[in-house]
């Protein structure tokens, strides 16, 4: 469901990655990223942000952490 195709050298800040034709959002902040045809995306790779991108219609579960079943 993720797509993440990356390759980063030393003093190189963006990297190209192949997307599936689909609607592609950011992991972070929900937001529509891009979409893609099926093609290849040159994305911006600051070294303070990993790229993870999710596809259209996939679900992941997140949850809080927590010690115990009943905190959860």
């Amino acid at each position: 469901m993720i797509c993440l195709l990356l390759a980063l050298f030393q003093n190189q800040y963006s990297v190209n990655a192949y997307f599936p034709a689909d609607l592609w959002y950011d992991l972070y902040d929900g937001s529509l990223a891009f979409t893609s045809s099926g093609q290849w995306q040159t994305l911006k790779a600051p070294l303070e942000k990993i790229n993870v991108h999710v596809r259209g219609g996939s679900i992941i579960s997140t949850q809080h952490v927590a010690v115990t079943t009943v905190e959860a």
